[in-house]
């Protein structure tokens, strides 16, 4: 590609600068695709093939050499770095409540709003509780280069493409075998003093530095030409292991963070544990400090106090353990001019652990005792029971909060994917500047997730009703296997009780994906349409798709039931979607190699859908490029994009789960009014005697919804392109964006829903919360409704800015610059219609989620030397943030009663550097590489994991892994080779 093309393309970032920062192996090139010439394009963003096709919104390209710099092998590890990405709770460093995929988050739309390709071709759903792509499909050893574009592009692709496109591009000429391999691990001194004082202070040991985390990554990949460069054949095979971390290993999430004060506002940070802890907490009717086990193991109980609060941190893993192993076969044979037929066959397992607290009898049911239980001694009997003690029929009623902490027992979820892809296509020429493409795609999920060791509720339940039997403490339920539960001294559960009631689960699924679609791209030149004051003639592509997408969801017995104490009932989900649609795209050189008039084209195109359920949509899109001289180009675009349903907002199994939310109006002194609380649907005679939460997780209804509507989007681009004659190696950018997303498919925050009604009345947030009998919004009949609907609108504005330059520094060698940063000027959330927006750029918090920071960027100095050996520096910058709970809008501050946050006010803005380099040896059939990421070891932003609801939103170990280094610096070590 010349520098002209690169600078059309609007690509010049990946195509000149960075594909020369390494060394690469060499590969012989095949011959061009019969239905190619060399002067046409093809634009991620658009399926026009021209000579003239530009990109008309902000596109950024990274190709495989970068990728090697940065010693990221991960797909979405690579996507994170970039200013335009947001992160995702998908990623390795996320743990509980994770589907266990890799995904990319462009513009903090969700990922659901953001398309991924594979050479142009949808990337199938990888996931049936969470139907987006799934990167850890993406064979990075044969990645040639990503590209990135903003906004919308349902024209040329269909529905997903709102928040913008991420296109992988394949290596598919590969000659001879390249083998590829790269170890790292984290390093980290572990020396924060403020985290450390808190740990002593909650009695928790603080861990020393040093190494852990590794993770290996192999890959063999060869290829061979045929028919004298009229096809070939490529193959590739990948491992890769990645070893867990424990939170327990990092001083500053060795313990959950929280933030207390004697009244308001929330000032100091402190260690703070879970009330479902070891000593057990009894509490009749569920409200009250409640009693617990005496700490010293005698059998007497004591008032619980959050001194006996359980470290639920501690077991956690803030990097996941994962297996993956990933195989497939790239074929291409030009039989004649007019024929030539291509074929893609891949396959990916992985398999990935997250680890967290033990499990326990949680605080959210109910829980019977018979008062002449054997394993309680007579002080107990009375302090449950009163008078009633030792009675053969009366029974203590309420709730029970208590840790399993038994050898062997550990608590985790293994989630396996196993994915399949296949493509089979024809494309050519059939007339003189015309030609088609023609393929069939199949995608396949295979999906499970095992919960090893959790509780079963109802076998709890038996195991506490027992009675003494000819000396023997039996189950009054004389129930097989059933063995009595003594959680009245510490320490004194037995393995034959522990057998009982711990118990698994499992969750079995599939998603399937079928395509079918042809393109037909035509020069209107051969019939002599093109403008007389353009070289260029008219370009068109039109076509067909049609695609298919389904679901299935089984979950085990004791899930449907509910009876796994960590789970909500799961119920099982079916169902299947499929969409019809025609498309049309025109680009057309208007003028040409005149006065103030170097270039100026025009690209534009309509795509119309009949969906299934959702019906009919239209999509469309305008832009111009207009380079008044050969050294600038100023172009603009406007694009209607969807996103339909997918079929899990639409067939989603209704089912309880739980989320972060204080209940303010729960307790024996309430935080709220009366008159506050009464607007969530508590009564005078309730107010100062409902349950609270446990651990300020309340009950949540969530599930799918027939009557959606497709999502509609419009994208506003206006950009600038400069390459000065006078520096032809510099290439600056800088381009604005703005997209509005209507019918937001979602569900209602609960946070937000219960905010709004306790502060404003409003019925329709109100309507949400649904009280149990006894006020609570902790139980199956009490909860906090949040299933798919269409919502209001969201909205993301801002600014993107590159520069891309190169220079001789004569027998040194080159110096070569790249830098990237992306500006957000606003992120408006109008969560309903007709409700007030509020604006999350520059905000993090307990309604705006993960931080937005205003700025981010990235930017890239490396020198290359003549012997094609190169160092690079790497600057990360993430702006700050500040806590949404502080700005000054209801809608914020009352998610927390309207109580202010010092000790969390600000993140400060981060940097981070990063140093690699590279060594061909043997003529460049090797190369070493060696890096360092996070060169000074800096710790993370912390912030308070409970009343921030971190663990609700992309978050783990006090702080934001997708966005922050959180385990330390990291060194990697990896050598290509070509054998």
């Amino acid at each position: 590609m010349t520098v002209r093309l690169c600078l059309l393309s609007s690509a010049a970032l990946g195509c000149v600068l960075t594909g020369a920062l390494v060394p690469s192996i060499g590969h012989a090139q095949a011959a061009p695709g019969a239905a190619e010439t060399a002067n046409d394009i093809v634009v991620t963003g658009s399926r026009v093939r021209s000579p003239a096709a530009t990109a008309s919104g902000p596109l950024v390209a990274v190709d495989s050499t970068s990728i090697a710099l940065q010693g990221m092998p991960g797909a979405d590890g690579l996507l994170n770095a970039l200013p335009q990405v947001s992160g995702s709770n998908t990623s390795g460093q996320s743990t509980f409540g994770t589907p266990g995929i890799a995904t990319v988050n462009l513009r903090k739309l969700g990922p659901s709003r953001t398309l991924v390709l594979i050479d142009g071709r949808r990337l199938m759903p990888g996931d049936p509780t969470l139907p987006v792509a799934d990167l850890n499909f993406i064979p990075t050893s044969l990645v040639s280069s990503v590209e990135t574009v903003t906004g919308g592009a349902s024209t040329a692709y269909g529905s997903d493409a709102v928040a913008g496109v991420v296109n992988f591009k394949l290596r598919r000429d590969l000659e001879g075998l390249r083998l590829d391999y790269q170890v790292s691990g984290y390093q980290t001194e572990n020396d924060n003093k403020g985290a450390q004082d808190k740990l002593r202070a909650f009695g928790v040991e603080v861990p020393d530095g040093g190494w852990d985390g590794w993770t290996h990554d192999v890959s063999l990949a060869g290829g061979h030409n045929l028919g004298d460069g009229r096809g070939n054949v490529t193959a590739y095979f990948a491992y890769r292991n990645a070893q867990p971390v424990g939170a327990i290993n990092r001083d500053f999430a060795a313990c959950g963070i929280g933030t207390v004060s004697g009244a308001q506002p929330f000032d100091t940070h402190v260690c703070t544990g879970s009330g479902t802890n070891a000593y057990g907490r009894f509490r009749t009717g569920g409200t009250g400090g409640g009693l617990a086990a005496n700490p010293d193991g005698s059998a007497s109980f004591v008032p619980y106090t959050s001194a006996l609060a359980y470290n639920s941190a501690k077991e956690n893993y803030l990097q996941r353990q994962d297996e993956r192993y990933s195989a497939g076969l790239l074929a291409h044979y030009e039989v004649s001019d007019a024929v030539e037929l291509y074929t893609d066959v891949m396959f990916m397992q992985d398999t990935t652990r997250a680890q967290i607290a033990p499990a326990g009898i949680v605080g959210n049911r109910t829980y019977t005792i018979n008062c002449d239980n054997p394993l309680l001694s007579a002080s107990q009997a009375t302090s449950l029971c009163g008078a009633n003690a030792g009675s053969t029929t009366a029974v203590w009623s309420g709730t029970i909060a208590k840790r399993l902490e038994v050898a062997g027992r550990q608590r985790y979820y293994d989630v396996r994917h196993r994915q399949w892809r296949g493509v089979v296509g024809a494309r050519g020429s059939f007339a003189q500047g015309w030609s088609y493409d023609v393929y069939g795609q199949y995608g396949r999920v295979e999906y499970a997730n095992d919960a090893t060791n959790d509780v079963s509720v109802a076998r709890v339940q038996d195991a506490l009703l027992a009675r003494n039997v000819g000396g023997t403490v039996q189950c009054i339920s004389g129930n097989a296997g059933c063995a009595p539960l003594d959680i009245f001294q510490l320490g004194q559960v037995s393995p034959e009780a522990a057998d009982y009631v711990f118990a698994s689960g499992r969750t079995t699924g599939r998603v399937t994906q079928k395509v079918a679609a042809a393109t037909i791209n035509g020069d209107l030149g051969t019939i002599g349409l093109a403008s007389p004051l353009a070289a260029d003639p008219v370009a068109v592509a039109f076509g067909v798709e049609y695609r298919e997408d389904a679901i299935s969801l089984s979950p085990s017995a004791n899930l449907l039931s509910g009876d796994l104490a960590g789970f909500g009932a799961t119920a099982p989900a079916v169902g299947s979607t499929d969409v019809t649609e025609g498309f049309l795209e025109v680009v057309a050189p208007l003028v040409s190699d005149r006065a103030f008039f170097h270039r100026l084209t025009l690209n534009a195109g309509y795509r119309h859908s009949e969906y299934k359920l959702a019906g009919g949509a239209d999509t469309f899109k305008v832009g111009l490029e207009w380079a008044p001289i050969p050294d600038m180009a100023l172009r603009g675009g406007f694009n209607r994009a969807i996103r339909a349903p997918n079929v899990v907002e639409l067939f989603a199994p209704q089912s309880l789960s739980s989320a972060s939310v204080t209940d303010v109006c729960a307790g024996t002194s309430p935080a709220a009014s009366l008159t506050q609380c009464m607007n969530t649907g508590v009564t005078s005679a309730q107010y100062g005697s409902i349950a609270e939460c446990a651990s300020n997780f309340c009950t949540t209804l969530t599930g799918g919804n027939l009557a959606l509507r497709p999502e509609t989007a419009d994208t506003l681009t206006m950009g600038l392109v400069l390459n000065p004659r006078f520096a032809r190696s510099l290439f600056i950018t800088v381009d604005y964006y703005d997209i509005k997303v209507r019918n937001l498919i979602g569900t209602v925050s609960p946070t937000l829903a219960y905010s709004q009604c306790l502060n404003n009345a409003d019925a329709f947030f109100c309507n949400l919360i649904r009280r149990d009998a006894n006020g609570s919004l902790a139980t199956t009949s009490g909860y906090i409704a949040a299933t798919n609907v269409n919502t209001g609108y969201l909205k993301a504005s801002g600014i993107d800015a590159s520069i891309a330059y190169a220079t001789d520094i004569g027998a040194a060698g080159r110096l070569l610059l790249d830098a990237n940063g992306s500006w957000t000027r606003n992120r408006e959330v109008s969560p309903l219609p007709g409700q007030p927006a509020f604006d999350c750029a520059g905000l993090y918090g307990p309604t705006c989620g993960s931080p937005t920071p205003d700025w981010r960027h990235t930017a890239r100095l490396t020198w290359q030397t003549p012997g094609k050996a190169a160092i690079s520096l790497a600057w990360r910058f993430v702006g700050a943030s500040k806590v949404d709970i502080n700005a000054g809008n209801s809608v914020f501050s009352g998610a927390t009663g309207g109580q202010r946050d010092i000790a969390d006010a600000r993140i400060g803005a981060v940097s981070y550097f990063d140093l690699s380099a590279s060594l061909p040896v043997a003529d460049g059939d090797f190369v070493l590489r060696i890096g360092v990421r996070n060169i000074a070891d800096r710790d993370p932003p912390i912030v308070d994991n409970f009343n921030l609801g971190v663990n609700a939103d992309y978050g783990n170990g006090n702080t934001f892994p997708a966005l922050y280094d959180t385990l330390g610096r990291t060194v990697f070590l990896g050598l290509s080779a070509k054998l």
